[in-house]
């Protein structure tokens, strides 16, 4: 049986309306800007939570965005499951930054932790195997095959970017 959800595109307007109409704008976001801090601002934006530093906060956003990309990639077969799926990819790429300053300088895993978001299983990271590599070549041979392997080049023992560029 088919499901009816795939690929049906006044479903998913349905669920990008409902989206929108969680998004601050005009008065609210007026409110939003005239708030002291960014626990507040938290606080304001998730009701039930609460946050100790803007980190927290930027993570639960985050977060919420990979989820809510893959909530609708469940929806989407064909071009469109392909771009989404595309775009989950750049949070995999963020988690690879994060690990690789915390391999370059040899940083507690711990903490950079707090900058790493839950992926889905086909692209979560080996952070503790990334972490133990020796060497860069090592670092991105434990890296998932693939563009983001593919995309790291070594000029004399540097890393570098060549086909994805994602900002800092």
């Amino acid at each position: 049986m088919t499901n009816v959800r795939v690929n049906n595109l006044d479903y998913l307007a349905a669920r990008l309306h409902g989206r929108r109409s969680r998004m601050a704008e005009a008065e609210r976001l007026e409110a939003l800007s005239h708030l002291q801090d960014v626990c507040e601002l938290g606080r304001a934006v998730y009701p039930n939570s609460e946050y100790h530093s803007a980190l927290e906060f930027q993570r639960r956003l985050a977060q919420d965005l990979l989820q809510e990309i893959c909530g609708f990639l469940r929806h989407l077969e064909g071009p469109g499951g392909e771009l989404l799926a595309w775009m989950l990819v750049r949070f995999q790429v963020e988690n690879m930054k994060v690990l690789l300053r915390h391999f370059i300088h040899r940083t507690p895993l711990e903490r950079e932790g707090g900058h790493l978001l839950s992926l889905p299983p086909d692209l979560a990271l080996d952070a503790q195997g990334l972490g133990a590599a020796v060497s860069l070549e090592e670092f991105t041979e434990r890296l998932p095959s693939g563009t983001p392997r593919r995309s790291l080049r070594f000029t004399r023992g540097t890393i570098a970017p060549m086909h994805l560029t994602m900002s800092d």
